[in-house]
């Protein structure tokens, strides 16, 4: 009997041992999805953002910073493929974000006709004038180490998702 009761609880450390390992091999996700975003916009105004944000699991992601990024898929000064992120500044940061929990931002993103002469010489200050446009979010996770990112953020640029033209004077 003694015997038995020696050995049980390293059966039980080995099987909490184990369960460990399987949830450190399993990568953490987080999932962006855009569920606000017209099809049309004229430029010039301010386009409203609203994506969404949802830890899939398994673990707790830390250090979580949500992008707005976009690229020109048609017209002039188009690049299509070239994600570039954060548009205009726009970014915000989750620090801690638990499994089953999302979160919502809104952002507001303004393609201008021409290049304001603040812009003029910056990366991706060819992102002006009317075309075919993707506009999406991005992440960066901190931790946990591997976690990744799926849904929006992980379409293929290249695919616009708003057409933008000149505003009605």
């Amino acid at each position: 009997m003694r015997r038995t009761l020696a050995v049980l609880p390293l059966a039980i450390l080995a099987a909490l041992s184990l369960a460990d390992t399987t949830q450190a091999t399993t990568p953490t996700k987080v999932q962006t999805t855009l569920i606000g975003l017209p099809s049309t916009a004229a430029l010039d105004t301010p386009i409203p953002i609203e994506v969404k944000v949802t830890n899939r699991g398994p673990r707790v992601a830390k250090g979580v910073l949500v992008e707005i990024g976009l690229d020109k898929d048609s017209g002039a000064g188009a690049d299509p493929g070239l994600d570039i992120g954060p548009y205009d500044g726009l970014k915000t940061h989750i620090s801690k974000l638990g499994v089953g929990r999302s979160r919502t931002f809104r952002f507001k993103v303004t393609i201008h006709s021409t290049t304001p002469p603040s812009e003029i010489g910056t990366f991706g200050a060819s992102y002006v004038g009317p075309g075919a446009y993707n506009i999406g979010a991005g992440l960066e996770i901190q931790s946990p180490i591997g976690a990744r990112c799926i849904g929006e953020c992980t379409k293929d640029v290249g695919v616009a998702n708003i057409t933008l033209t000149t505003a009605p004077s």
